[in-house]
């Protein structure tokens, strides 16, 4: 055994630098999840809620927009309803197509507001 050689000396010294980085990686972790006392991760704990609420309020953001786009196509529906009516009330192309596809848009707007009223009542539930 050769305790004086230059591979015993190399790996002392590497083991040394290994134990050091263990050490820096030890106190990096700590920073990182707050636990330095053994405590619970306040840091990442503080990051995930600040993150949820991000995802809650773009969630929210993306609900009010889909129940506006709903709204918007229930309209339009309503709308196309109407002149169908109207160009049958007048005699203007096929009167019996007119007030079938004027059924169909009042069937398509009742769709439409049903689906924004279902999801205004699940958006209500997620907020509480």
């Amino acid at each position: 055994m050769n305790f004086g050689g230059p591979g015993q000396y190399s790996s002392a010294r590497r083991l040394g630098q290994i134990r050091e980085r263990l050490r820096e990686l030890r106190a990096r972790s700590s920073e990182l999840d707050g636990s330095a006392d053994g405590g619970p991760p306040a840091t990442g704990l503080v990051h995930s809620a600040a993150r949820a609420g991000q995802a809650a309020s773009r969630r929210d953001r993306a609900t009010e927009a889909t129940i506006a786009a709903y709204a918007s196509a229930g309209e339009a529906h309503e709308r196309a309803a109407a002149l169908h009516e109207y160009l049958a009330e007048i005699g203007i192309g096929d009167v019996e197509r007119h007030l079938d596809r004027a059924r169909v848009h009042h069937g398509l707007a009742d769709e439409d507001r049903t689906a924004a009223a279902r999801l205004r009542a699940d958006s209500r539930t997620h907020r509480t």
